[in-house]
């Protein structure tokens, strides 16, 4: 893969190339099919099949930029715009974070990202940009070229989003990093799990996995829903190697589901659903998590990715994934007016509710910072 200084330096060649945002669902599949040379070996993340699956229809809509050179497709960026009631609000989302934004060859993938991005700026429906990329990318070093060809606002805020739990060389260095409490609870709870003569079981069958997931679908377990359920075995269907594992009791019957993939032989945990309701002081969630952790150290693997970061106790052992949040807005008067009274509302809100509007201004207590001064200009 080349440097971000190699990527950068590739931003001429970009008149060659051509880019379409690619919406209509027949278009869209007839890309997944012209993209499969492109793939090998990039992982689950690469896949157009898996992007989709990823994709919660009521609140997004895909938008994927296929990029030619001379004729010829050489890569494609995955994006997906924003809905209201089922409205497309003209905002386009993208998450490099994990390098499954850009799909093309190595020696592609900076022209590929330059030549889509552009194209999605000069969409007539389209009013901003929301993407979140690693700091020191060749990404973010494009973002700098690239908007000054455009009358744009730019902005960038840090984010937090996937996060890194680091597991040591072996289960006791692990839980030695935890604090005392929490190192008691994950042993103390897994005993009295084994006594009850309850099992850990690994590599569930997807059949039965979804089964079980209707099941405690039925218990209605606190933080599941159907949609979102749906929405995870559709991503575990198009993985190339998925995370199914969970605990029953000695009667078979299932207590808690733990869901993810591996990319680029790292383990990503996408959700995790137990029966709390009726095993209150069974404390589920670590249990299988001790088990799943122990069997990761095992085989070789020192770190596990949580999606959308984790919570207590782990967070506080846990490390983000370095991420900056870039806002490319055009500037168009009721948009840029619609912005502004959203982020003088944002600073009477209390914490708590404000992130509920940084997908259309970032969070001004987040340490935003304005490129627009400096960045935006007319274009040409």
């Amino acid at each position: 893969m080349r440097s971000a200084a190699e990527a950068v330096k590739a931003v001429p060649e970009h008149q060659i190339y051509s880019a379409a945002v690619v919406c209509k669902e027949r278009e869209l599949e007839e890309l997944c099919t012209c993209l499969g040379p492109l793939l090998e070996p990039r992982t689950s993340f690469a896949r157009p099949d898996f992007f989709l699956a990823s994709i919660s229809r009521g609140v997004w809509k895909p938008r994927i930029v296929a990029v030619k050179q001379r004729g010829e497709l050489v890569g494609a960026l995955y994006a997906k715009e924003r809905r209201v009631a089922g409205i497309s609000t003209g905002i386009i989302y993208g998450d490099a974070t994990l390098a499954g934004m850009v799909t093309a060859k190595a020696s592609f993938r900076g022209a590929v990202f330059y030549a889509a991005v552009d194209a999605l700026l000069r969409r007539r429906t389209t009013l901003g940009l929301r993407l979140l990329l690693p700091p020191d990318s060749y990404e973010v070093q494009m973002l700098e070229s690239l908007v000054r060809q455009h009358n744009v606002d730019y902005t960038t805020a840090p984010a937090e989003n996937h996060v890194l739990l680091p597991l040591g060389h072996t289960y006791d260095e692990f839980l030695g990093r935890l604090g005392p409490r929490t190192r008691r609870n994950f042993r103390y709870y897994r005993r009295k799990f084994e006594l009850d003569g309850s099992a850990y079981v690994e590599d569930v069958p997807m059949a039965e996995f979804r089964m079980a997931a209707e099941t405690l679908l039925r218990q209605k377990v606190v933080g599941a829903d159907r949609e979102g359920v749906a929405r995870a075995f559709a991503m575990f269907a198009q993985a190339r190697k998925p995370i199914l594992t969970g605990l029953r009791d000695k009667n078979g019957n299932w207590l808690s589901l733990l869901g993810g993939w591996f990319e680029d032989g790292r383990p990503i945990i996408f959700f995790q659903m137990n029966s709390d309701k009726h095993h209150s002081r069974s404390s589920l969630c670590l249990v299988l998590r001790g088990y799943f952790f122990e069997r990761l150290i095992s085989s070789g693997i020192r770190n596990v990715i949580f999606w959308a970061g984790v919570g207590e106790p782990l967070n506080r052992c846990s490390t983000p994934i370095p991420t900056v949040s870039v806002y490319i807005d055009k500037r168009q008067l009721l948009w840029s007016g619609f912005r502004s009274a959203i982020a003088s509302g944002m600073r009477r809100l209390p914490r708590e509710m404000a992130w509920r509007a940084d997908w259309i201004v970032p969070n001004s207590r987040s340490g935003a910072q304005s490129g627009a001064a400096d960045i935006a200009m007319e274009a040409e």
